[in-house]
Order: structure tokens, then sequence, then C-alpha cells
């Protein structure tokens, strides 16, 4: 039978590779019948090569697009939207809702304005709409919005920092209406420069004996704040407010200011009533003295805690050796972490010591 063994010389046939995906079926061969790498055609790209070109990079794409859009975007949308407002103020008519809503728009956009152009022209159109409807708005029989429409428009225009605006607004110190008075008052607190504020004191000290507790409470504080331990006009209304207001929480903010400005007398009254947790739990099961009868509102919580707000500046050490028992004794976790960080403070001294919720 004849041998059907192939000679031992004799090479294997070399099958062919299957067709190429969208290539030649014929594959490339070298000398040797082998597959020649350097000539093959590139293999198919990866899926998640194809997912990065496809979805990936054009997703990126549109990103850097919006990121560079939308804050234009926004910048008009701004602008447009006080230009609205400033339409609803000009027209002089309509629902007083109306108007002193726009004011109280106009009031929260202006911290998004950092043009200074863009400002004065603001304030130019503001003191020309405030100048315009300030005398209806203040009348005795003008609707409770119109006030409040001044009030924003007052806000506004300190907000703006434009030179000789603080002047415009005192100009409505002795306004009629509360809510102007408020507004102004919020104003004069609110100054940027401290030092222009303190040619407001006087009107502060007037509206310290004003008709609204409110607007008392808050003359006091901004007297605090911009008054110097000298000025004894300003600590002769004070200890007047201290000593005679009928309503207490008015009493107190004179009694706070009066102690930041060095005065004895209220930094007793800080130590054994506003910082004091029994003696304040007391005052709250008392009547009240403006509603005989009626239950105190006093919290002693609340009240510690806001006088300790304004502690940071009083110099008196009964204040200081109270506030150090706050710190280790209160059990209120929030009194507790108030007092040690005015505490720290005081102690590290202002360039080392840390943002503090309780002083400012």
């Amino acid at each position: 039978m004849p041998d059907s063994t192939p000679p031992s010389d004799a090479r294997e046939d070399v099958s062919p590779s299957p067709p190429l995906p969208g290539g030649d079926a014929s594959p490339v061969l070298d000398a040797h019948g082998e597959q020649d790498a350097e000539k093959l055609p590139p293999p198919p790209p990866s899926m998640r090569r194809q997912i990065i070109q496809l979805i990936a990079i054009p997703a990126l794409i549109v990103l850097a697009s919006v990121a560079i859009i939308y804050p234009i975007a926004s910048m008009a949308g701004r602008k447009q939207s006080v230009e609205q407002q400033l339409f609803i103020l000009d027209r002089g008519s309509g629902l007083s809702s109306d108007r002193w809503l726009a004011a109280y728009r106009i009031a929260t956009a202006i911290p998004e304005i950092s043009d200074p152009a863009e400002k004065k022209d603001l304030n130019e159109k503001l003191l020309r709409i405030l100048k315009d409807s300030a005398p209806a708005a203040e009348a005795e029989d003008a609707a409770p919005e119109e006030a409040k429409m001044i009030r924003f428009l007052i806000l506004s225009i300190a907000m703006l920092r434009q030179p000789g605006n603080l002047q415009m607004i005192l100009e409505h110190a002795a306004a009629r209406p509360d809510e102007v008075r408020h507004g102004v008052t919020q104003a004069i607190w609110q100054w940027h420069d401290r030092e222009e504020a303190r040619s407001a004191v006087p009107a502060l000290i007037a509206l310290v004996g004003d008709t609204n507790a409110e607007i008392r409470g808050l003359s006091a504080s901004a007297l605090g704040d911009l008054a110097s331990p000298d000025d004894a006009e300003v600590v002769t209304a004070l200890k007047a407010a201290m000593h005679n207001d009928e309503q207490r929480e008015a009493a107190w903010d004179a009694a706070i200011a009066l102690a930041r400005l060095g005065d004895d007398e209220a930094g007793d009254v800080v130590v054994d009533l506003l910082l004091d947790r029994e003696a304040l739990s007391k005052l709250a099961a008392a009547p009240s003295r403006v509603e005989p009868g009626a239950p105190s509102a006093v919290r002693p919580d609340q009240v510690i805690l806001s006088t300790l707000t304004s502690a940071g500046s009083m110099k008196q050490e009964r204040v200081w050796d109270k506030i150090r028992r706050l710190a280790d004794n209160d059990p209120n976790p929030r009194v507790q972490t108030a007092a040690k960080q005015l505490v720290y403070a005081r102690e590290a001294g202002p360039a080392e010591a840390p943002e503090t919720q309780a002083a400012e």
C-alpha cells in the first residue's frame, strides 16, 4: 500500500486567514507566507474611544460653551430685570404692591452689579424716582405700600455707595411713615464708610426717641457702633432710653450700646440681666410692662446669644468674667460655643482670632 505520509521536508499548507473587516479578503503575507504586521490595516477603534469621540468630546465642547454664554446671558437677564422694575417705578401709578415689590427687587439685584457706570446710572434714576415719589408716599393718607417702596429705594441708594447719597437719605430721617424712618436707620447703620456715617449721629440721637420701638432699638445699636465714649449727647440719650423706655427690647439695646461705649452701669445690666440665665428666666415668668397681665416673650437663650453678638467690643472685666463662665458652664451648647469663640478671639488677638458667629 503506498505511503500516504508527506515527505519530511514538505511545508504545511498555510490556511487562508478570514477576511479582515471592511478590507480585502486576501491576507498580506511576507516571504515566509506569514502575515506582515507592518502592512496590516489598522484595527478598528475600541468601543471606549468611539464613545469618547462621539459623546464625551462634544459634551465637553457644549459645557465649555455654556460656561461662557451663561454669565453673559445671566448679566443680560439681570439688567433687563432691573430695567423692568424701573419701568414699574417710573409709571407713578398702578398698584402700590407692584411698586414696592419693584423697589425690593432692585435692592436684591444690586449686589450683582459690579460695573461702576451701571451703578452710577442706576443711582441717578433711583434718586429721581425717590424725589418724585416721596411727597405722596409720605403723606398722611398714603397707602402703606408706598412707604415700603420708599424704604427699599433708600436701602438701594445706600447699597450703591455713590457720593452724596447719605445726605440725600438723611433728608427722610423725620418722615411720617415708620417704614421710611426704619429704612433711613438701616441705611445709616450699614453705611460702608464709618467716618461718613458718623455725620449721621445727630439723626440717630433723634431716632433713639422715636415713637416706634423697633426704630429706637435699631438707632441705639447703630450709635453703639458709630459713637465714641466722649460723645456726651449720645451717652445722655442712650441712658435715658435704658432707664425710661417702656419697650423692654429697646431699653436693652440702649444698655448694650452704652456698654460698648464703656459705660459701667450699662455693663452691670449686661452682666446681671442680659447674660444671666436665671434673671432672664424670672423675667420670662413675669407679666409684661407694656401689656400688664400678658405673658412675657423673653427667651433666655435668644437674649443671651443676641447680647453675645455685640459683646466682643465691650471692655468691662465683669462682662468678660461672665462670658468665661458661660463658656465653661452654660447648659446650651450654642451659648457655650459663642462664648468660647469670644474668649478665644480676645485672648488670641485680632491677627490670630478665627471668625466667630458671636462677634463681628
